[in-house]
């Protein structure tokens, strides 16, 4: 099976089915914005992971199609109010929304999403709504708890691995966990496959996240959509910066120190950092720690109905391993 070639006909539908959501609708200063976005590209993981848990456990497309457009449009929304309180400049490769318009229209663009994603979600037939609606509320609820910690972390001076991993497992690992759990959901899984589907999807979003982290600092800015070493300019906590924090010594300790605590940072320190990181092996680190939480994604699969679906998530994993997707 070309496992490209599939994901990619996946990213096709989704898009398409995406323009059709967004039919032409007034006023044009609320959903320009959003079109904006959603038909910006993307990866399209959360909406591919949502099908390939439902059609792994005997589903099929057109049941999962809605929950997952609703899925990949709530994310969109997290991104467009993230990106406001980072007061970031670019998004896949693109000015962001609060900067090609304002801030009013992007936080209300991001509100109309959020309902949009939930009208979306009503339109399954499938006799566990219930359940799919609370997994969506609750990965939405984690979601902003996750990043109301990432800000609290963002001015703590006091900030071990541990949080870190905390924030990350609610701010970027619940939706994705979520998503397995809502496509288990749709094919009416047994509770074991619904939980090995959430354990697949929950380990796979630490490990992206990690991966995020890493791309940040070694990745290419054309393949990444966003500037590399904006987590070392605005003195993010990083599990790369956190480790930093533990291993480095001397010097190497003042420059991190600076970052940590955010004091006079200008583009021209990413270089220094992004050696330290590379001469304390906390790149490699952070590699093993992908590759760590990768490998127990896909253990958790092991029992699952074997098809050609399961194959694509194991794919799956390992190609946000690599990050070559």
């Amino acid at each position: 099976m070309d496992y490209d070639q599939r994901y990619n006909d996946y990213r096709k539908i989704i898009d398409e089915r995406l323009k059709q959501v967004l039919v032409e609708e007034e006023p044009n200063s609320l959903y320009e914005p959003i079109k904006y976005i959603l038909l910006a590209g993307g990866k399209r993981i959360r909406p591919v992971i949502v099908i390939l848990s439902c059609e792994s456990l005997g589903g099929n497309l057109e049941d999962a199609i809605n929950p997952a457009l609703a899925v990949e449009i709530f994310h969109n929304f997290t991104l467009v109010h993230d990106d406001i309180m980072d007061n970031a400049d670019i998004r896949r490769g693109l000015q962001t929304i609060h900067k090609r318009w304002d801030i009013n229209t992007a936080i209300l663009s991001g509100d109309a999403m959020f309902a949009v994603a939930y009208k979306l979600l009503s339109q399954t037939n499938s006799k566990r709504v219930g359940e799919i609606f609370d997994s969506f509320a609750q990965s939405a609820i984690e979601v902003c708890e996750g990043q109301a910690l990432d800000l609290e972390l963002e001015t703590s001076l006091k900030v071990g691995i541990d949080d870190y991993i905390k924030m990350i497992s609610k701010k970027t690992a619940s939706l994705i966990k979520n998503s397995a759990k809502i496509g288990a959901l749709l094919a009416n899984g047994t509770d074991e496959q619904i939980q090995a589907l959430e354990n697949y999807g929950f380990n796979l979003g630490l490990a992206f996240q990690l991966m995020d982290d890493l791309l940040d600092v070694v990745g290419d800015s054309g393949e990444f959509g966003k500037s590399i070493g904006g987590d070392i300019i605005n003195g993010k906590r990083t599990f790369l910066l956190l480790k930093a924090m533990e291993k480095v010594r001397g010097k190497d300790k003042e420059i991190i120190g600076r970052v940590f605590a955010k004091d006079g940072l200008d583009p021209s320190i990413v270089a220094e950092v992004r050696e330290i990181y590379f001469r304390y092996g906390i790149i490699d680190e952070t590699q093993k720690m992908v590759r760590f939480y990768t490998d127990i994604a896909i253990k958790s699969l092991e029992n699952l109905p074997k098809s050609d679906s399961h194959s694509m998530l194991v794919w799956l994993a390992n190609k946000l391993c690599e990050r070559r997707i």
